[in-house]
This record gives C-alpha cells, sequence and structure tokens, in this order.
C-alpha cells in the first residue's frame, strides 16, 4: 500500500499547512488545556465535555472541524467518559496527561486527510457506549482509585476500542472506495476496455481484499499501459477482467517469490 501512504502523506502536508493558518500549535496550547484545567486557573470542564461548535463558512453550512479543534473534542469525550463513573479523573489520570494528549493527536493527524469520511467523533461515540455497557460505572468507580489503574483503563479503551475501530473503518474506506474509484479511473480512461462502473467496481474491490501484498491501483495502471502497448491482446481477449485478476496474480506470486528468495 506504498502508494497509498504517499498520497495520505501529501495530503496531509497540504492540510498541515492550512491548520497552520487557522489554529495554534499543539505544543502551544498546555496539556492542561487538552485533558482538564484552564491555563489561569479556569475550569473548563464544562467545554471539555462537549466538543467545540464547527466554524461556518456561511450562516448555512458549517465548516469541519479543525484538527485542533478534533483533538480537542476527542479529549473532551475521554474525560467525560470516565467521569461518568464518579472519578476524578483530572486528578487521577495526573503525569500522564501528556502521553494520552499526544495518542490522541497522532490518530487525529494519520486520520485527518480522510476527515469527511472517517467521522472520528461518531466512532468515539460508538465505541464508548459499547465500552460503557462493559464497565457500567458502579464497576468502574471502584476500578479507578489510582493514577495507574486510571492510565491502564482509559489507555485500554483509547487504544483498543477507539484506535482499532479508526483502523477497522480506514481499511474499509481505502479497500472498497478509495482503490476502487482509482483503479477505475485508469479503466475507464483503456480504449477498447468493455468499461462498467458496475462490474469493474466489483471486480476491483474483490480484488483489494484478495491481494492486499500489492498495489491495485498501480498494477491497474501499468495493466492498462500494457494494453495501449499491445492493443491486439485486448481486442482479442474474451474476457479482459480475467486477464487483468491474472495479472494481480502473477504479480502477487512474483512479490512472493522475491521474499523466498
Amino acid at each position: 500500500m506504498q502508494q497509498m501512504t504517499q498520497n495520505l502523506q501529501t495530503e496531509k502536508k497540504r492540510q498541515d499547512k492550512e491548520e497552520e493558518r487557522r489554529d495554534p500549535p499543539l505544543h502551544s496550547a498546555p496539556a492542561s488545556l487538552v485533558m482538564g484545567e484552564a491555563s489561569g486557573g479556569g475550569n473548563v470542564s464544562d467545554e471539555m465535555s462537549n466538543p467545540p461548535p464547527a466554524r461556518t463558512s456561511s450562516p448555512y453550512v458549517p465548516a469541519p472541524l479543525s484538527q485542533y479543534e478534533l483533538r480537542i473534542a476527542i479529549a473532551a469525550r475521554t474525560k467525560a467518559l470516565f467521569e461518568r463513573a464518579g472519578t476524578k479523573y483530572q486528578e487521577l489520570i495526573g503525569d500522564h496527561v501528556d502521553g494520552l494528549g499526544h495518542w490522541i493527536k497522532d490518530r487525529v493527524e494519520a486520520y485527518y486527510p480522510i476527515y469527511n469520511i472517517l467521522n472520528m467523533l461518531e466512532i468515539f461515540d460508538v465505541q464508548a457506549e459499547k465500552w460503557i455497557e462493559l464497565n457500567p460505572p458502579e464497576v468502574l468507580a471502584s476500578r479507578l482509585t489510582a493514577p495507574l489503574k486510571v492510565t491502564m483503563v482509559v489507555s485500554d479503551f483509547l487504544f483498543r476500542w477507539f484506535g482499532e475501530a479508526l483502523e477497522k473503518k480506514s481499511d474499509a474506506y481505502w479497500r472498497e472506495e478509495w482503490i476502487p474509484n482509482k483503479a477505475l479511473d485508469s479503466l475507464r480512461s483503456c480504449e477498447g476496455y468493455p468499461f462498467d462502473e458496475k462490474l469493474d467496481r466489483a471486480l476491483m474491490r474483490r480484488a483489494a481484499e484478495r491481494f492486499p501484498e500489492i498495489d491495485i491501483i498501480m498494477q491497474v495502471e501499468k495493466k492498462v499501459l500494457w494494453w495501449r502497448e499491445h492493443p491486439g491482446a485486448l481486442r482479442a481477449a474474451k474476457s479482459p477482467r480475467a486477464q487483468l485478476w491474472q495479472w494481480f496474480e502473477l504479480e502477487t506470486e512474483f512479490l512472493k517469490k522475491g521474499q523466498k528468495g
């Protein structure tokens, strides 16, 4: 998935520049702002219990949250979730606030390029409700009595429940939408190929699922280039889609042989 990673990195750099113009960098905000007390002694628990309102570019169209706002919103939800157990979250989390804050920052930066697809706050809320069903407040209250215990439980939720759900949703998006869309652009532009939106989208989704080791988009581009250089092979093919599938199989076998050798 090297090409996918490069596209994410390019999009991230573009958004980072935009982010710097709109919001202060993370290190300019004290950890206390991210997880609890506001600098200057003011308590911001009310604000931290709810995400900040999205900016609006017009009276009717809400703008998406910036990375900074999204980090604050996730931190607020984390704090609110564990305070449902009646714990003094800010006291108990103590020195571990920086580590959790940086983990949240890393996740937001990693997934922000597909922010319009991956609703991180919705995923958090769904996972939080599932988690609280298995960890009711009366049980949590007896467990969250020391900083280390709180950190372990909070980390378990953030890393395993929230983090794995983000990864699963992201993987599904790349496999089911992004890869097929890019591959279909190449097939659509190939003269002589019997392009069919429905059939080819289903084919690319199956390929992304069946051949996770290879870059499907790059392989489709290579096959299209080969067809352009050998138009007779495409015209003579009974099933260009079967040819394409065999191309994926050969590339997978080639990679496996290279790994063994």
